[in-house]
C-alpha cells in the first residue's frame, strides 16, 4: 500500500477500462431484472476478487486482481445507470 495518488490521465484510463468491462458484459448480458440480481452478482464479482487477494504473495498476480476489481466496478455501475426506482 501507498499514499500514491493518481493523476487525472491515470483515472480517466482506469475508468475507461471499467466502462469497457460494463459494455462487454452488457454485450453478453442482458439487463438485469431486479436490484436483488445484480446485488448476487457484485457479490460473486467480490468473491472473485477475494480469492485473488487471499493468495499468498508469491502466488498473487496483480493484473488478475485488478481485472478483478475493475469486475466489481462494472457491476457497481450497472447499478448506477440501469436502476432508478
Amino acid at each position: 500500500m501507498n499514499n500514491y495518488i493518481p493523476t487525472l490521465d491515470e483515472l480517466v484510463y482506469d475508468l475507461n477500462d471499467i466502462g469497457i468491462e460494463y459494455i462487454k458484459a452488457k454485450e453478453k448480458h442482458t439487463k438485469f431484472n431486479s436490484l436483488h440480481e445484480v446485488y448476487a452478482v457484485l457479490i460473486e464479482e467480490v468473491d472473485e476478487l477475494w480469492e485473488e487477494i487471499k493468495k499468498k504473495k508469491e502466488h498473487r498476480n496483480v493484473i488478475d486482481i485488478k481485472n478483478e476489481a475493475r469486475h466489481v466496478a462494472a457491476v457497481a455501475l450497472a447499478i448506477l445507470w440501469e436502476f432508478d426506482d
